[in-house]
């Protein structure tokens, strides 16, 4: 994204037909432009590519994470069903869109509900929003981002057009990861709000204790070390 800070939904990407652009650059019209004078620089602390714009090593550091990703999606999702734990996800009756409105409308208004234990059951809006996370999002980002594949547009010519060509197909990937975003900043924040040690308890140990901060520790211990080893990393 940042080597070429603009998205299509056509192939040609031809100049000013960009659906959106994150760049104040116009592109001149009267001399040749390249994706390297187009890229903005960030601080390798942010984000990849890094100063010298590698973009050969971005891409091996985002497929690096990619396995991890999917094996931990399918354990997930086997373990789901086997328990029978799809039931706290999957929602089962239309009425879930009119009460997860309800919820959002609390929220929105900064009037909490009235929540149930979230160690035994999710809200509405909690359910709705895991269900499209787990279920449409985590396989549309799969999906787009092997669509966006030279390799695999050269021998599955068909594969790319199902999500219109491979610009398109970013474009949908780069939507799918901002709405990942919006979805963490919401979650952590209402995780806070509504109970933040019982909550991390939940998480991190899957244990229902208000008294101990174990569960705490242990996420922000986590979340340092994740830290360090992205900046060690980079």
């Amino acid at each position: 994204m940042v080597d070429h800070p603009r998205l299509y939904w056509n192939n040609g990407c031809a100049p000013a037909t960009e659906w959106i652009c994150f760049t104040p650059l116009k592109i001149p019209k009267d001399k040749s432009w390249t994706a390297k004078e187009d890229a903005r620089y960030i601080s390798p602390m942010a984000g990849l590519p890094d100063y010298k714009h590698t973009i050969g090593i971005a891409r091996e550091w985002h497929f690096l994470t990619i396995p991890f990703f999917v094996l931990n999606g399918v354990i997930f999702i086997v373990l789901l069903f086997y328990t029978n734990q799809w039931k706290r996800l999957v929602p089962v009756s239309w009425k879930i869109i009119p009460d997860s409105w309800n919820v959002f409308v609390h929220y929105a208004t900064f009037n909490l509900p009235v929540e149930p234990n979230g160690f035994y059951h999710f809200n509405a809006l909690q359910q709705i929003s895991y269900f499209g996370v787990v279920f449409i999002l985590a396989p549309l980002a799969m999906l787009t981002g092997m669509a966006m594949s030279t390799a695999i547009e050269n021998r599955f010519h068909w594969y790319p057009k199902l999500f219109g060509n491979r610009q398109s197909a970013r474009s949908i990937h780069f939507m799918v990861m901002f709405a990942y975003v919006i979805f963490i900043i919401m979650h952590v924040a209402l995780i806070a709000v509504t109970g933040l040690v019982r909550n991390m308890n939940h998480i991190v140990l899957g244990t229902d204790n208000t008294n101990s901060f174990s569960g705490l520790y242990i996420g922000i211990g986590i979340i340092v070390a994740t830290i360090f080893f992205c900046i060690l990393a980079h």
